[in-house]
């Protein structure tokens, strides 16, 4: 049985008091370790300064190794320095658990980056959900409405929140013509002039009169009681002729047909899908390319079908394989050869069914990836915050149609996380020293020589300890009658 098996047991047992007590700090998670490799220079300190936070610390003793002449070093107390760069302890427990964390900002100000309020000691936060006026944002723009092709479709880019393995479901409104009836009741009109229709057909083009009455009941004839005209703004409508049958004192009822714009909507699906199309950054090419023909690639042996070739860009369907930068291609049809000035992008195009009639943009679509559970998830069309590491992990709101920078922002995210997690003590490299302070302890150890000869500090290994009080700053200092470098070893863990 293995000590960490007997520690296990004796964990599980309750019986954890009876185990030495850095062994239960171990376990426990609040045992640690810092490594320093520190090149001395001759007869010139060099200091780590040691920042305890609420609870005592217990300094085991100091692994000292060296390769030449003689070290000395000092453990001073209520020293007194600044600067220097913060260094992360090793935890001697490296056990690790995933905790979930929910952040509520009252507000969140557009392209500033706000910190996550739990950062992680290892590993990279996953978030699971960012929330803004009743909206679900998105990191990345899956999907685009794109007519690089000629004709309009959606465009899927292979971002995190994409699932190949799942279908689409696209609803979108195209442009479309329908004829509409229209009855028109006119009750304010003077004879021979020109009274404008309420409704005109999209093309201008002349209503279809299918009857004129007057007074509800009279039919009226064209040409004879009526014609119907444009006016100077090229809008049609009808005029009552003096000479004709009507009575201007009663209305009128038209009854009249137009052409009609209208937004149609349209539910179009997509089963199981790759990103099998590419856009690749090209030089100039050398002979002419033919739209249609297999493209391939002299390396990587990629290929594709050549869709559209314009100044600095090509464009692949059904592509297999990766296109690398630098790489020529050429056109095995047309033997033109170009060079890639990029990797390849690949993405994934499926054309709307339904284009609108006058081959006009389409504009509003609604793209959703499957179903997770009982949840479909739609994609973004648009960049709503960004997550990046900075000096620490930031959410960056964008200024989009769905945030809205007045609002509450919830941030829901998992952190992979530790169980030890330094907290308790701070170390720094090469702070600026004003006062060593008090010295506590001081080691003394000879120099070695000879190839692979080393000495160690006594105390390594005993029960030796320096129990450091808490909210103090202390320093250990090196110094050696040569240049050379030394390896020093710490050990602690805190008293709770």
């Amino acid at each position: 049985m293995t000590n960490n098996e007997i520690l296990n047991a004796v964990q599980s047992e309750g019986y954890i008091g009876a185990v030495p007590i850095e062994q239960r700090k171990t376990w426990e998670g609040k045992a640690f370790a810092y490594n320093a490799s520190v090149g001395l220079t001759e007869n010139i300190p060099a200091y780590r300064g040691f920042v305890t936070g609420d609870n005592p610390v217990h300094l085991k003793s100091l692994g000292i190794v060296t390769e030449d002449a003689d070290v000395n070093i000092e453990v001073s107390e209520d020293a007194i320095y600044t600067g220097g760069t913060p260094v992360t302890p090793i935890a001697r427990n490296r056990k690790t658990a995933i905790s979930d964390y929910r952040d509520d900002f009252a507000t969140m100000a557009f392209d500033t980056a706000t910190a996550l309020k739990h950062q992680p000691h290892v590993g990279t936060p996953t978030i699971r959900r960012v929330m803004n006026n009743g909206n679900i944002l998105h990191p990345d723009i899956a999907v685009a409405i794109d007519n690089t092709l000629g004709s309009y479709g959606i465009k899927v880019n292979p971002v995190a929140q994409v699932d190949e393995s799942q279908g689409l479901q696209i609803a979108y409104k195209s442009k479309q013509v329908r004829t509409v009836y229209k009855q028109e009741t006119i009750t304010d009109y003077t004879a021979d002039t020109l009274k404008v229709f309420a409704n005109q057909s999209y093309d201008e083009a002349v209503p279809v009169i299918k009857a004129v009455y007057n007074d509800n009941t009279i039919p009226l004839a064209l040409t004879s009681d009526y014609t119907i005209d444009q006016d100077l703004s090229n809008d049609w409508g009808i005029t009552i002729l003096s000479t004709g049958e009507a009575d201007t004192e009663k209305n009128l009822i038209v009854c009249y047909e137009i052409e009609e714009e209208y937004d149609a909507e349209y539910i179009q699906n997509v089963s199981e899908f790759v990103f099998n199309f590419a856009t690749l950054a090209i030089g100039s090419p050398t002979g002419t390319f033919t739209v249609g023909e297999v493209v391939i690639g002299e390396t990587s042996d990629a290929t594709g079908i050549l869709e559209k070739i314009e100044s600095g860009f090509m464009y692949l369907s059904s592509v297999e394989g990766e296109f690398a930068d630098e790489e020529t291609v050429t056109g095995d049809d047309s033997e033109a050869t170009v060079a890639l000035t990029a990797d390849g992008v690949a993405w994934f195009y499926v054309e709307f069914d339904n284009q609108s009639h006058d081959d006009s943009a389409i504009i509003v679509a609604t793209v959703a990836n499957g179903l997770r559970g009982q949840i479909v998830e739609y994609l973004s069309f648009t960049l709503d915050y960004l997550f990046a590491l900075d000096t620490t992990y930031k959410i960056t709101l964008k200024e989009t149609a769905k945030t809205d920078a007045t609002k509450p922002v919830v941030i829901l995210y998992q952190v992979e996380d530790l169980v030890s997690k330094g907290d308790g003590l701070l170390v720094y490299t090469a702070p600026t020293v004003t006062s060593q302070g008090t010295v506590i302890e001081k080691y003394y150890l000879p120099g070695s020589t000879g190839i692979g000869t080393t000495r160690l500090s006594s105390g390594v290994g005993d029960d030796w300890e320096l129990i450091l009080r808490p909210n103090a700053k202390y320093l250990i200092k090196g110094l050696s009658s040569v240049s050379q470098d030394v390896l020093v070893k710490y050990r602690w863990y805190l008293e709770e």
